[in-house]
């Protein structure tokens, strides 16, 4: 099978299951919200924020530079070996630290404490990201296990929901569906990753995780910096307000969550290695790579982006109920930056990290990070809700702007108004059968 033939199997297969993941929470939203409220809902959803800071750094930033390692590396199976010792040695690094950092933060920090359980609940969630070889899987273009990974998580989570939410008590319950579940579906994700690819497990010099987790530092800083504006948005948003305040914003940014990852996670788990594999071949060749794609991807993205600012209003009325209609005109606002951040994922995580920017990537970061925190901290104590959404979306729009420009100044031409004419879109789609070729 072709590169390019495998390439669209790949994005194929795991967007159909993306697209059957999520039907799967149109199935639960509808009872979690109505039986545990706004209230619950938001207090599950901070708790899962502030978690997040920790599994980020558990993550660190290998799901990116273990796919460009493992790409630069190809079939050695003895090289493949040590690195994914490496990885795996420096996130059970990263997961002690966390939990050293977090346990003083459950006692200090008011809203963990307002519930310990459900706290110390999300946290678990990390233990996930030890245990995920989605970058393995990703390098190698077997993105049907990763769809089968998130499909049985999903499907398990839908029957938990099922079965044992019957009350608002029942948060708790949620809490462990919600985290737990996805925990014993990546333990035996890593067992197939380790008999597929015959992996072998040995430890590494102290010296050899401390210099892969300074090597790979910006990426991490970027992703970190990142959620700085996203994650420290809700909260911020719930330092200020009440639980109910976090349930209507958390349950927009659900549905635009659900719309981003259905269509762009395929795509970025897909085209990351297909991208970088082509640009080891030459720049010529990368950016003829990336203008194949681009218009595709841009018919893709207006789609969506309409079909929820349509849809958006009849999807919170009918899934989260008539408590949730505060969400309405946040998830209007918030489908506005969904066409950003969109694009924002296509030329900073496939474009800028492929052309190994990732000193630009963080640059960008940080400024959207500093520019979003200072306008929340101003505008979110009098306008709450409304302006954590515009304050998002505008900064998704700065980043893609700026993300633009340094390309363009870099003198990497893969932006022409050709390109977008609706008759080289027209004919982008006729071809795009041609990815078999």
């Amino acid at each position: 099978m072709s590169g390019n033939k495998k390439l669209l199997k790949s994005i194929t297969s795991l967007g159909i299951v993306q697209i059957a993941n999520y039907i799967f929470p149109f199935v639960t939203i509808p009872i979690v919200s109505r039986i545990l409220g706004p209230d619950k809902i938001g207090l599950v959803n901070y708790a899962a924020s502030f978690a997040l800071y920790f599994v980020l750094l558990v993550s660190y930033s290998f799901e990116l530079t273990g796919v460009r390692r493992a790409v630069n590396i190809g079939n050695n199976r003895t090289l493949i070996n040590e690195l994914f010792s490496k990885i795996f040695f420096s996130q059970l690094f990263l997961l002690l630290v966390s939990f050293v950092i977090f346990i003083p933060c459950l006692f200090l920090v008011p809203f963990l404490k307002q519930d310990y359980l459900v706290s110390f609940i999300s946290f678990t969630f990390c233990i996930q990201s030890l245990f995920s070889q989605n970058w393995l899987f990703q390098a190698k273009q077997e993105l049907k296990f990763i769809a089968g990974y998130n499909f049985a998580a999903r499907s398990l989570i839908m029957v938990g929901v099922l079965l044992f939410i019957r009350k608002e008590q029942d948060y708790i319950i949620y809490a462990c569906i919600f985290n737990l579940v996805p925990v014993a579906v990546s333990i035996i994700s890593f067992i197939i990753a380790y008999k597929k690819f015959q992996l072998k497990l040995s430890v590494p010099a102290f010296s050899d995780v401390f210099k892969l987790i300074k090597e790979d530092r910006v990426i991490f800083l970027s992703n970190m910096i990142i959620s700085l504006y996203s994650t420290t948005s809700t909260v911020i948003l719930g330092f200020y307000h009440s639980n109910d305040v976090v349930g209507y914003y958390t349950s927009a940014q659900k549905v635009v969550d659900i719309a981003r990852n259905v269509v762009m996670r395929p795509l970025v788990q897909g085209l990351f290695p297909f991208i970088g594999a082509a640009f080891t071949k030459g720049l010529e060749t990368g950016v003829d790579a990336v203008k194949r794609i681009l218009p595709v991807f841009f018919i893709l993205t207006v789609t969506v982006v309409l079909g929820l600012a349509v849809m958006g209003p009849y999807v919170i009325r009918v899934f989260f109920g008539e408590k949730f209609n505060d969400s309405i005109i946040l998830l209007e606002v918030l489908s506005i930056g969904l066409f950003a951040i969109f694009f924002n994922m296509f030329f900073g995580s496939i474009v800028m990290l492929n052309l190994n920017m990732d000193k630009f990537f963080f640059s960008i970061s940080l400024f959207a990070a500093i520019f979003s925190l200072v306008l929340n901290f101003l505008l979110v104590p009098r306008y709450g809700a409304l302006a954590t959404s515009v304050i998002w979306t505008a900064t998704e729009f700065i980043i893609i702007s700026i993300q633009i420009t340094i390309i363009r100044k870099r003198k990497i031409n893969i932006f022409s108004r050709e390109l977008f004419s609706v008759k080289h879109l027209l004919k982008s789609l006729k071809n795009l059968k041609s990815l078999e070729s």
